[in-house]
């Protein structure tokens, strides 16, 4: 259980969130509840419910701050890498880990439908439905194979980022810190750059 801490006045709100992440990075969020939340901010269960109507409502609050997180950091690592088409595509790709590997309650949260944006159709979607454009643009229109690509894709970069999350990779000696060179790896191996195919 999360240990007791105070908040400062005015604060709640950004205490409850952060009781709630931490609950949610250890149990998921279906095992998360208000009034642990409330115990760890060290008020009364009926305090959060100043800010949040439901337990609900403060979920979808988290998903988006996750959704908002997770595209900061998507655009940060796109606008680093090279504009090919496979480099952009493992810069989405190695980004998504990293941000399960730092953020695992975020993560939670925005793989859960109903607390993500737009039931978690919204990023993630335009995010895949960029990555497939990316395939199809490099294997210049092969519609079908580019598509299974992504789908493969996409449940290996899920994968790795559920081992991150739910403490597969530290169980095995990979640290969350080493996310970011264990995702590139994987990612050359599934997409290799436009010089290596």
């Amino acid at each position: 259980m999360a240990t007791r801490r105070r908040y400062h006045h005015g604060e709640l709100r950004r205490a409850l969130l952060d009781a709630a992440l931490e609950q949610i990075a250890a149990h998921g969020p279906d095992q998360f509840t208000v009034a642990d939340a409330a115990r760890a901010a060290g008020v009364s269960s009926a305090a959060p419910y100043r800010h949040f109507e439901s337990r609900e409502e403060l979920l979808r609050a988290l998903g988006q701050e996750g959704a908002e997180k997770l595209q900061e950091l998507i655009e940060s690592a796109q606008a680093d890498a090279d504009d090919t088409p496979m480099e952009q595509f493992r810069a989405l790709g190695v980004a998504a880990v990293v941000f399960a590997a730092e953020h695992p309650g975020y993560h939670r949260v925005l793989t859960t439908p109903e607390y993500a944006p737009d039931g978690g159709l919204g990023d993630e979607a335009r995010f895949w439905r960029k990555a497939a454009a990316t395939l199809r643009a490099r294997k210049r229109g092969a519609d079908d194979g580019a598509v299974l690509f992504g789908v493969a894709a996409r449940a290996m970069v899920h994968g790795l980022a559920m081992m991150f999350v739910d403490g597969h990779m530290e169980r095995i000696g990979v640290p969350a810190r080493l996310a970011r060179q264990v995702a590139d790896r994987v990612t050359l191996a599934i997409a290799p750059g436009d010089d290596e195919a």
